[in-house]
């Protein structure tokens, strides 16, 4: 705010004949300059979230005059009630421009600036992974090659998709697409089942914040163990003892499990 005086300095003079008389009078006005402004720093906050994230936006100014008030805006539309220097932003799904306007008044003057900031939305997608095979069987000490595989859900997802085992028994890792899988059965089983779990996780990273989507299935592997135990060989000749081009009957009982 400028203030400037003025004065006005009014001088008359009465002449009769040989007289002059004079007489003056002074008046004063003040002006009064209003001269709002305002500069504003750069909208800090989070501009990179997850899908469904949330983040906090916040405008401060680094010069004024005047009464400061706020005005933000999402893609050029206003938003009702967000009238401060700050807002929060929850369940973002897409990319959207936010712009705050800072309007600086002095009297009946105003002055305006604005800030704006896009805020990215990451949203990694993974398909359900497939296990080949789907459905495997081995014999006991054996093993089987089982191979996951998954995509992204949406065209232009260029997340990182990472595959994880469990539990890690008989597994020769638990990490990667493929892994070698071994388990085995109890002595006293013929047959044994493991079930393994394979989870594809797709990852993304930006401005800091990292994103990940899984999702999970599940492979059985069949484990056969068959095992057989024989009993004495026995003959129908005495003593086990034959005439030459004599016969003889060899009787075996066997047990186990098939």
């Amino acid at each position: 705010e400028i203030t400037t005086t003025y004065t006005v300095n009014v001088q008359a003079t009465l002449t009769e004949g040989t007289h002059s008389c004079p007489a003056t009078a002074d008046t004063t006005v003040t002006v009064t300059v209003n001269d709002p402004f305002v500069t504003l720093n750069p909208i800090s906050g989070q501009a990179v979230v997850c899908q469904n994230g949330s983040t906090t936006l916040a405008v401060t100014s680094n010069n004024y005059n005047g009464n400061l008030t706020y005005q933000w805006y999402k893609n050029n539309q206003a938003l009702a009630g967000r009238t401060h220097d700050t807002i929060m932003l929850s369940n973002l799904t897409s990319d959207e421009e936010y712009k705050v306007v800072v309007t600086a008044t002095v009297g009946t003057c105003t002055s305006t600036a604005q800030a704006m900031v896009t805020v990215s939305v990451l949203n990694p997608t993974v398909t359900t992974p497939t296990v080949t095979p789907s459905a495997p069987k081995i014999c006991q000490g054996g093993s089987v090659q089982l191979v996951a595989s998954a995509d992204h859900e949406n065209d232009g997802d260029n997340s990182v998709i990472t595959y994880t085992w469990n539990p890690a028994l008989g597994l020769n890792t638990t990490y990667g697409n493929m892994v070698e899988a071994s388990p085995r059965a109890s002595d006293n089983e013929a047959e044994h089942t493991q079930t393994y779990t394979v989870t594809a996780k797709a990852t993304i990273t930006s401005g800091g914040v990292t994103c990940n989507a899984t999702k999970d299935n599940t492979v059985t592997v069949t484990v056969y163990n068959p095992a057989v135990t024989l009993a004495d060989i026995t003959t129908d000749a005495l003593n086990n003892t034959i005439c030459k081009n004599g016969s003889v009957t060899l009787t075996v009982a066997p047990s186990g499990t098939p």
